[in-house]
C-alpha cells in the first residue's frame, strides 16, 4: 500500500502461477518462502523490512536470540528498517510458512486439506518473542495477535480457495470473472497484511 493505495504490482495471477509451479516442480516447504516474501514485499510496509531467517544461527556478529527464543525460530521476520545482520533489533512480526497439502492438475484444484490452527509448540515458542504471527500455507492465512500480557489471542482467517458443487475453486478467479474487476479477496488479503503490520508497529 502506498499513500493508502494498494498497488497491483504483484497480481494474483502471478502469485497463483508461482504457487502452481512450486507445487508441480519443487514441492518442499522452503521453496514457498520466496512466494510469501514476494507478496509481503509488494505491500508498502512503511519503514519495515522482510527478512528470511529460517537458516540463521547465533554467531559473534549475529544475535538470533533477539527475535527467536530456543525452539521458536520462524521462517521470516518483519523488522524496522534499522535492522541489519550485525545490528539485530526486535521484530514487528513473525511469518511461519507451511507447505500446502494440495493436489493441482492443469491449474485445477483436485484436493486440499486446510492447514489447521491447533495447539502447536512451534507457534507457542514464537509467541515468547513476539505478539504478532502470520501463519500460512500460501492458501489459508491466519493473522494471530496476542495482547502484551500474552493472555488473549485474536485470530483472523482468510482463504484463497473455496469448495463448491464442482469441488475446490480459486475464489479469486470466480470473483474476477463475475465482477470483471480486481478480486475482492486478493485486495482483502493485501489490506489485512498491511493492517496487521500497522497494528504490530503501533504496539512495538
Amino acid at each position: 500500500m502506498k499513500d493508502g493505495i494498494i498497488t497491483d504490482e504483484y497480481s494474483f495471477s502471478k502469485y497463483k502461477k508461482s504457487l502452481i509451479e512450486i507445487q508441480r516442480d519443487e514441492r518442499t516447504e522452503e521453496n514457498y518462502y520466496p512466494l510469501i516474501e514476494s507478496l509481503l514485499k509488494s505491500i508498502y510496509l512503511n519503514d519495515a523490512k522482510v527478512i528470511k531467517v529460517a537458516n540463521n544461527r547465533c554467531s559473534k556478529i549475529h544475535d538470533r536470540k533477539v527475535y527467536a527464543k530456543e525452539g521458536g525460530l520462524s521462517d521470516i521476520i518483519i523488522v524496522p528498517n534499522i535492522y541489519t545482520y550485525e545490528k539485530v533489533v526486535k521484530q514487528y512480526a513473525n511469518v511461519e510458512i507451511k507447505m500446502p497439502n494440495i493436489d493441482i492438475e492443469d491449474g485445477k484444484i483436485m484436493r486440499y486439506n486446510k492447514i489447521k490452527l491447533r495447539k502447536m509448540l512451534q507457534l507457542e515458542k514464537q509467541f515468547e518473542s513476539t505478539t504478532n504471527i502470520i501463519f500460512t500455507d500460501s492458501i489459508t492465512w491466519y493473522f494471530l495477535t496476542k495482547d502484551k500480557n500474552q493472555s488473549k489471542m485474536s485470530i483472523l482467517e482468510l482463504c484463497l480457495i473455496e469448495r463448491c458443487d464442482k469441488g475446490w475453486v480459486w475464489k479469486i478467479d470466480r470473483e474476477q470473472n463475475e465482477l470483471k474487476i480486481q478480486s475482492k479477496t486478493w485486495r482483502e488479503l493485501k489490506r489485512e497484511v498491511e493492517k496487521f503490520l500497522e497494528i504490530a508497529k503501533a504496539k512495538y
